[in-house]
């Protein structure tokens, strides 16, 4: 099972801490790969941020999780050379989304973005990874959400949304 928890930042002190201990988990119980990847003893964890929305996905498999506040790019050359395609700015996020989840599942980060290659058709990622499976979600008109997680199984994606 997924389970993804997404927050509505506030400016209220310890914030990110509160949100951990919501949903029972101890934020000094987080511990960190050499690339940044967050991990706990007994599950898998992704964590990301962007806008108003804070979000935080847990599994018993690996998995990554990206979320994105629309912004307008206002260099078209950066989309071209990210996806070798014209793309309006909704499909680039969504794309974006896509390879930063698939990026935080790998542990890799941004450093491993020369190993993914994008169909910007069917806005799919090309990796050496099998058994990827991925689910996007617009929170709202401004912000979109993709998790990355292994094996193409029928898993149960449960969203809970704190505002």
């Amino acid at each position: 099972m997924i389970e993804v928890f997404l927050f509505r930042i506030t400016k209220e002190k310890n914030n990110k801490e509160k949100m951990f201990k919501k949903i029972g988990i101890n934020e000094k119980d987080i511990k960190y790969s050499i690339y940044g990847k967050p991990y706990l003893q007994k599950s898998f964890i992704s964590i990301s941020a962007s806008g108003k929305w804070f979000v935080i996905a847990l599994s018993h498999k690996n998995i990554g999780i990206d979320i994105q506040c629309i912004t307008k790019v206002k260099d078209r050359d950066f989309i071209r050379s990210i996806c070798n395609a014209d793309l309006s700015q909704r499909n680039f996020y969504k794309l974006w989304t896509r390879i930063e989840s698939y990026l935080k599942f790998t542990g890799e980060g941004l450093n491993g973005i020369d190993s993914v290659g994008i169909d910007s058709k069917k806005l799919e990622l090309i990796t050496n990874e099998k058994d990827i499976q991925y689910y996007t979600k617009w929170i709202d008109k401004n912000h979109v959400l993709s998790v990355c997680i292994q094996n193409r199984e029928k898993n149960i994606l449960m969203l809970n949304i704190y505002t």
